[in-house]
């Protein structure tokens, strides 16, 4: 197993753009950042993917014995649902799409996340051409809510358009982020707890 040092402030995360702009159900905050964690050790030179042995203390900013109880408890279902979680790519033509686990294998010893992403998912880590997503985790990881955390990362696969601008629906926002029904129903609601949200978190981190 490879043994990782700790999260340092210029640790990158590089995925390609379609895994950026996947569809997944996390089910708690914590599960983006162990992705996003697990993809910052991903090195450009790996010709396949390890199995990663991390401190928590890269995820939860405190040590193993200093994680308060409810936190080890978030912690580890997020394992536990993200050993069997799935991600969604939308093909280039209406109805197609691909689905793949993320992990093939992922746990919690003795104060260490273990994971390994699913081989499937090589050509959206590994090798990158010129057309991929990359931001600073510690930035990431600084960001407070699960949505701001999809804008951010969505927005950033979208950073070398010629434009400087791309236009996406508000209908695939929705989809993206699999926001309630009752956010669908009232556009206020959305703007306020979902794009205003997410505009000032990500501005001030």
């Amino acid at each position: 197993m490879a043994m990782q040092q700790l999260t340092l402030p210029g640790e990158i995360v590089k995925k390609s753009n379609a895994i950026a702009r996947a569809r997944w159900q996390p089910e708690s905050i914590w599960e983006p950042r162990i992705v996003a964690l697990v993809a910052s050790k991903v090195r450009v030179t790996d010709e396949d993917f390890l199995t990663y042995r991390i401190p928590v203390a890269e995820l939860a900013g405190v040590s193993d014995e200093n994680l308060r109880g409810n936190q080890y408890q978030e912690i580890r279902k997020s394992i536990e649902h993200l050993g069997k979680a799935t991600i969604r790519i939308e093909g280039n033509k209406p109805r197609n799409f691909r689905q793949y686990n993320i992990f093939s294998m992922c746990g919690y010893e003795d104060g260490y996340l273990i994971a390994r992403f699913d081989p499937d998912l090589k050509p959206h880590f590994l090798g990158l051409g010129e057309k991929f997503t990359e931001y600073s985790l510690m930035q990431y990881l600084m960001l407070p809510s699960g949505y701001s955390q999809q804008i951010f990362e969505f927005l950033k696969s979208w950073a070398n358009v010629k434009s400087g601008e791309a236009l996406v629906s508000v209908a695939e926002l929705h989809e993206l982020l699999n926001t309630p029904e009752s956010f669908r129903k009232d556009f206020r609601q959305f703007r306020v707890y979902v794009l205003e949200k997410a505009h000032k978190d990500i501005q001030k981190h």
